[in-house]
């Protein structure tokens, strides 16, 4: 149960996806997402054990390519700014 917010980036392409959390430096969790594409997209649920979301989203950014290194660390410390987040 997390108690304070964080900043999340999944990013989905296939064998080297990743999911980072209040960094983009080293990813949280990595490993292949198969190739088959994303068939629909729940925010604020996981189809395993966890169930849904209790807390909040203030907000989500979704891009159609997966973004450079920079890019993921201007996102990450924009939103680290804009909602008080801690990031690095």
């Amino acid at each position: 149960t997390a108690t304070s917010p964080f900043v999340y980036a999944a990013i989905f392409n296939g064998g080297s996806s990743s999911i980072y959390n209040n960094s983009s430096s080293v990813p949280v969790a990595a490993g292949d997402a198969s190739t088959t594409g994303i068939q629909g997209l729940d925010i604020g649920a996981y189809a395993g054990t966890f169930g849904y979301l209790t807390g909040k989203i203030a907000e989500v950014i979704i891009y159609n390519r997966v973004l450079k290194t920079t890019e993921l660390n201007t996102i990450f410390q924009y939103l680290g700014q804009r909602y008080g987040i801690a990031v690095s």
